[in-house]
């Protein structure tokens, strides 16, 4: 079988189709034996070429980097695809959640770069033990961070950095309805309007952002509903109140 295997910092490797699915990942098995698998994915489509995809991604920490693996399901069989791109091992380690690895790396002096870029993926993938070193280390104040932390968990729906941060003492920035609005961040929505003390500050001015209302206007998903709801219910208490 003709294949492309280059580790290079994009690798692209391309396999010939497989009968099987088992073949397929037979094969991808055998070229990621090395690797720490982290995730996987299957998606169906409604496409003419491809029935279903399953996309999982790999750590290869002896070259620094990670492996984007999918498997294509096609009407004549199966296709596998990898593609390879460098990374700094500390930012792979807070990906990872590979917190021995991350306090090895971070004994390096790495640079404010790596160690923000690192910060903002635990958050992202939801390594609270990786956050919670940068705490217990008194790092956070030293990080280059253009986005709060807290609407950078609002983007990805990640509830569990988000709470994180909360716990931390973190107040929610004044821009932090836009991109829950944006994304159809629900969970977040769910918990802000489930605390008694954020429903009702989500609710002052400051947060009515020309983004917020803006989204508010033009978005119809679930966090946009359960704000109108929110928003309904509250009004509607103060007339009953008054």
């Amino acid at each position: 079988m003709p294949e492309t295997f280059l580790r290079t910092k994009k690798l692209i490797f391309m396999a010939d189709l497989f009968k099987t699915k088992k073949a397929a990942l037979s094969f991808l098995n055998e070229r990621m034996k090395n690797c720490t698998q982290v995730e996987t994915e299957i998606l169906f489509t409604l496409s003419d070429h491809i029935i279903s995809q399953e996309h999982s991604s790999y750590f290869d920490f002896d070259l620094n980097g990670k492996y984007n693996a999918s498997i294509l399901e096609t009407k004549d069989g199966f296709k596998v695809d990898i593609a390879f791109k460098k990374h700094s091992a500390i930012v792979l380690a807070a990906e990872a959640g590979d917190l021995e690895l991350f306090k090895k790396e971070f004994q390096k002096n790495q640079s404010t770069n790596a160690l923000s870029l690192a910060f903002v993926m635990a958050i992202l993938c939801e390594n609270l033990n990786i956050l919670q070193f940068y705490y217990s280390a008194d790092y956070v104040k030293r990080l280059s961070l253009f986005i709060d932390p807290l609407i950078t968990a609002s983007r990805n729906d990640n509830i569990n950095s988000f709470q994180f941060f909360l716990r931390r003492g973190l107040k929610l920035p004044n821009e932090i309805l836009g991109p829950i609005f944006h994304d159809n961040s629900k969970f977040i929505m769910s918990h802000i309007i489930g605390d008694t003390f954020l429903s009702k500050a989500i609710l002052e001015e400051k947060y009515q952002t020309a983004w917020a209302k803006n989204e508010l206007l033009k978005k119809d998903n679930e966090a946009t509903r359960m704000f109108k709801a929110h928003l309904n219910d509250t009004n509607r208490s103060i007339i009953q109140s008054t």
